[in-house]
């Protein structure tokens, strides 16, 4: 299905408008092949996005144990996507299509919410485990390179018979600065303020980090109407923001608005990270709503807003 959609998209709405027929590089990113390659495959077309400065990439398959079985595959392979974004330390924007003739959801919205995610490190590069049932002591340890003394810290002491999980990740400074200048060039160039939405009372270093940078950063744009907002304050602010302004949600905003990975408790990923946690429950609603044609946000913030906000489509329906 995804060779004949990317041949149609070629054929109607590339090869006629742009001569790039005898340029284009093609990656097969398969699963037969990337087990081929070793994954090889999957840096390749990452290199060549970032040389060319543009690409089209069809959908993957992130194999799970199952995949790994039904394909044979020498390994769980990770994410193509999550490996492409890191190679690129890119920011992914995404911006519904709104049509005049198909209902929205919510009728009160004129615009788009335009959702940007920070696709650097985080949960993308992070290390997770179990820890095993004999209990023991979680800690997080960074050894200086100019010689330093380390710095150690328990996390948490894991009880006898009192097996868990553990995580641990990281951003660089440079990366958040990217984000933050990539999310107020975007604002910028399309005219919409920016809302950087963090968890920062409960996570004052790491979320508080990405508030600093995007504070440093919006100096460079005094023309960008910023705000940060606590992540709550921001959820409940959306009924309140004017009917016909342009927003946009960066991994992070809306209008765009921006949200650290810890916002709501490291979800895996940032579809739009309010819509993962709540995603089993509410797929199958998303998707008759879909079905029936007035679906036009993206479909993990609908199902973000039916279940944490259903006040809100109360409130402007009635608007």
């Amino acid at each position: 299905m995804t060779r004949l959609i990317w041949q149609l998209i070629r054929e109607k709405l590339v090869f006629p408008h742009v001569a790039v027929e005898d340029k284009l590089r093609e990656f097969d990113l398969g699963l037969p092949n990337r087990d081929a390659t070793d994954d090889q495959v999957t840096i390749d077309a990452a290199a060549a996005i970032l040389e060319c400065s543009v690409g089209v990439k069809c959908a993957t398959i992130t194999p799970d144990a199952g995949r790994v079985k039904e394909f044979g595959l020498k390994k769980m392979y990770r994410s193509p996507n999550g490996q492409i974004r890191g190679f690129l330390n890119g920011t992914v924007f995404r911006e519904p299509i709104i049509c005049g003739n198909i209902p929205r959801i919510i009728p009160g919205w004129k615009a788009p919410i335009i959702v940007g995610r920070h696709a650097y490190a985080d949960q993308y590069a992070c290390q997770d485990m179990l820890t095993p049932p004999s209990g023991g002591k979680l800690t997080m340890r960074f050894e200086p390179s100019d010689g330093g003394a380390a710095v150690e810290r328990t996390v948490f002491e894991f009880g006898a018979d009192q097996p868990g999980i553990a995580l641990c990740m990281y951003n660089t400074d440079d990366s958040i600065r990217g984000f933050a200048r990539s999310s107020f060039l975007y604002a910028q160039s399309r005219g919409m303020p920016l809302y950087l939405a963090t968890k920062n009372t409960i996570l004052k270093v790491y979320d508080g980090r990405f508030a600093d940078i995007f504070a440093e950063v919006g100096k460079e744009f005094p023309d960008v109407q910023y705000e940060m907002r606590l992540i709550d304050d921001m959820v409940a602010q959306m009924g309140t923001l004017p009917r016909r302004l342009p927003v946009c949600w960066s991994g992070v905003a809306l209008g765009p608005a921006l949200w650290p990975p810890s916002v709501l408790g490291h979800s895996s990923a940032w579809e739009f990270s309010l819509g993962r946690p709540f995603a089993s429950d509410c797929n199958e609603m998303a998707a008759r709503r879909c079905r029936r044609g007035s679906l036009t946000l993206p479909m993990s913030l609908c199902c973000a807003l039916s279940v944490t906000c259903p006040f809100l489509y109360w409130l402007w329906s009635r608007s």
